[in-house]
């Protein structure tokens, strides 16, 4: 049989009311924008801590998110148009490398075209379009002709994939650039030509310069171009 405090606990714990969490609250608010504007008494009892550790008011606390949000969407616009600069800058750089191209007189004049505007017009420190096969013994550029164990070193490289971003080896920067200088970062794309093998590639001195997660959208627009001159040019020389 219950004992009588037993009794009185029972009845003390179904009159206690339970009070809504801060989320409950805050859910409510969310959904009740107007609950202020009823019942201003409320809105007059709250005391919102700055945090600083002074008192303010809710009109100010709501100015100073205002103003962080502001600031916050500005950085990012700032941020959009910068990247919309230089999105202009590379499609001209882009559009004029292309016209270039397409007036070359010959793949010897392609392939000066391309490395120097890379080098000084695109930020690559170095950069090399090689050709790994000769099928129709073509007169191609002179060193730009690679031998079995190069071609075979770069398909290990790309090991089945059209592109290869990032770091290489020292001695394998050295094979393919025959240079001092400090690479960081490389990359190797295979052409899409169907008259021949060939190879662009470039090498930077800053460390994260050539990625697989960065848009390579224009990358891609000048060498399908690319290719498709080679192959004309090429098979012009019947």
């Amino acid at each position: 049989m219950p004992s009588f405090m037993t009794n009185m606990k029972s009845k003390f714990e179904k009159n206690i009311i339970s009070l809504p969490s801060d989320e409950e609250v805050r859910k409510f608010l969310i959904l009740n924008p107007d609950f202020f504007i009823k019942y201003p008494d409320v809105l007059n009892s709250l005391n919102i801590i700055h945090e600083s550790g002074a008192a303010v008011s809710l009109i100010q606390r709501q100015v100073d998110i205002l103003r962080s949000n502001f600031q916050s969407n500005n950085e990012y616009l700032n941020s959009l148009l910068e990247i919309a600069k230089k999105n202009e800058l590379l499609l001209d750089l882009s559009k004029q490398l292309i016209s270039e191209i397409i007036n070359a007189e010959d793949i010897q004049e392609i392939v000066n075209k391309v490395e120097d505007s890379f080098v000084n017009k695109l930020g690559a420190t170095e950069c090399k379009l090689f050709f790994l096969e000769n099928t129709k013994e073509r007169k191609l550029p002179q060193g730009r002709i690679k031998d079995e164990k190069f071609s075979r070193l770069i398909r290990e490289i790309l090991n089945k994939k059209p592109r290869f971003f990032g770091r290489l080896e020292k001695p394998t920067i050295k094979q393919i650039f025959k240079t001092k200088s400090l690479i960081q970062d490389s990359s190797i794309i295979k052409l899409n030509c169907v008259s021949t093998t060939a190879v662009l590639i470039f090498g930077s001195d800053i460390e994260g310069k050539y990625s697989k997660d960065k848009d390579t959208i224009f990358l891609d627009f000048i060498t399908d171009i690319l290719s498709k001159i080679i192959d004309k040019k090429y098979l012009d020389a019947d």
